[in-house]
């Protein structure tokens, strides 16, 4: 096969170096050669004169003795040369193969080059027709591999630590993984792995470096759920920012808890608690109207059911429509009559003297009793009713206890009924007193009818 390049344009290009018309990139550039082609002319030329820029036969320049190899990688070791000048020096046929035998040596040592079979050429004819096996790899194939391996492990572990939750992996996550990892592997290896573009990752890697505009936000907003136990969504959240001073819109704090994996409980069935039959005695006097214009107007109340481990436990509530607040609750192990009675009893030292209260509930038995018909006469309280098996009518107390075992009887395992009693004190109070509504105006009940007592009046 001709060669590229002829013995006379070789020495035309040394010449013109050597002449000094321009340094070694000049002179590529100016006869329009790779300044790798134009270095091992020269330097040929340096070493071996003439003779080393003539075309040599292929069989020749393929054949090099082990013992010749452990000599240029010796030199190689000793002397920080460029490949190029070392194939020149040592008159080799390309810097491809320095390169190789350099590979070698670091993988095996110079046991690379000891003799184990016949000499064979350096390129051997590949039959095209002929498909590759999968164990038929060069060392340096299976060492990059095992290498890429290592990196896609890394990577896959890092990259579920920085996901809070199982959800796809978004650009930004895979960038940040790349990211962490990028000391302990080579970056062309962990963008493969990620299979991330080059441009995606130095783009998400300079938006890491842009100071977050929420941080002090986010921070707030952390704490914030925390001491609210975790139980708000981003309505109230973004209700109690606005308090301190933050307005941001609803769907940027609902961004930005899902950034920070904020998840408010998610409400289960509503228990029905209806026994018994109809009492066509008494009227559904509440009609669904769930609003009072002042306290003591309207009382609504029910019984819930909660199980721990084999045990039952009851409670029994009446809730105020003016505030909704918890204006009395009693708790038992059994839904006896002496339920009902010890809670009101608790509600009547609430009422003031000249209030006249409705008092609404549902055709449950206890509520059909004549002592407790009675007490209700005696205190000038109005008895209502719901309809036959329509918990919609009272609405308002099965609502209550849907947050209640939500937001608090769901998320932990209670181990006894006076664990789970005292559970239950401790987040009416929180009712009350701390947990806010939208609509009181992002306040909590009693707030609420403190700062409207004296409209009232």
């Amino acid at each position: 096969m001709k060669p590229k390049y002829s013995t006379q344009f070789k020495l035309k290009v040394v010449r013109y170096f050597l002449d000094g018309h321009a340094g070694q990139g000049g002179t590529a550039q100016h006869f329009g050669v790779s300044r790798t082609h134009a270095i091992r002319w020269i330097q040929l030329y340096l070493h071996h004169g003439e003779e080393a820029l003539r075309p040599r036969s292929r069989s020749r320049s393929l054949m090099y003795s082990p013992e010749f190899k452990r000599e240029v990688v010796t030199y190689a070791l000793n002397h920080p040369e460029t490949s190029a000048r070392l194939a020149a020096r040592f008159g080799i046929a390309s810097h491809n193969t320095v390169d190789n035998w350099l590979k070698q040596f670091r993988l095996k040592g110079y046991s690379a080059f000891c003799p184990t079979q016949p000499e064979r050429s350096v390129s051997m004819p590949v039959n095209p027709d002929k498909p590759r096996k999968e164990n038929d790899k060069t060392p340096e194939e299976l060492l990059e591999e095992l290498e890429y391996l290592r990196a896609e492990n890394d990577y896959l572990k890092t990259l579920q630590g920085i996901l809070l939750e199982k959800k796809p992996a978004g650009a930004a996550e895979k960038a940040a993984a790349v990211n962490l990892l990028r000391t302990q592997h080579r970056l062309p290896l962990l963008l493969k792995a990620a299979q991330l573009a080059r441009s995606t990752f130095f783009y998400h890697l300079a938006r890491l470096q842009i100071p977050d505009k929420y941080a002090e936000v986010k921070a707030l907003m952390l704490r914030l759920f925390s001491e609210h136990r975790s139980l708000y969504g981003y309505r109230r959240l973004n209700e109690l920012l606005r308090q301190c001073g933050y307005r941001h819109s609803g769907k940027t704090i609902l961004k930005l808890m899902k950034a920070l994996s904020l998840e408010c409980p998610v409400r289960r069935k509503k228990y029905c608690s209806y026994r018994g039959g109809a009492n066509p005695t008494v009227a559904n006097l509440l009609q669904r109207n769930f609003v009072a214009s002042a306290p003591e107007e309207k009382w609504v109340t029910d019984v819930t059911e909660f199980r721990v481990g084999e045990d039952k436990y009851y409670l029994s509530v009446i809730m105020d429509l003016y505030n909704d607040e918890i204006v009395a609750w009693e708790g038992s192990k059994k839904a006896t009559a002496s339920l009902i009675d010890g809670m009101l009893k608790k509600a009547f030292s609430h009422l003031s003297s000249l209030s006249r209260v409705l008092l609404h509930s549902d055709q449950g038995w206890h509520y059909q009793r004549p002592y407790y018909r009675r007490q209700l006469a005696e205190k000038g309280i109005q008895q209502s009713m719901s309809r036959k098996g329509n918990c919609l009518d009272n609405a308002m107390i099965e609502n209550f206890f849907g947050h209640l075992k939500t937001e608090m009887f769901y998320l932990k395992k209670f181990q006894s009924v006076s664990e789970l009693s005292t559970a239950i004190g401790e987040y009416i109070d929180f009712w009350n007193h701390k947990r806010i509504k939208m609509g009181l105006g992002g306040l909590s009940p009693v707030e609420y009818r403190t700062q409207n007592q004296n409209k009232l009046t």
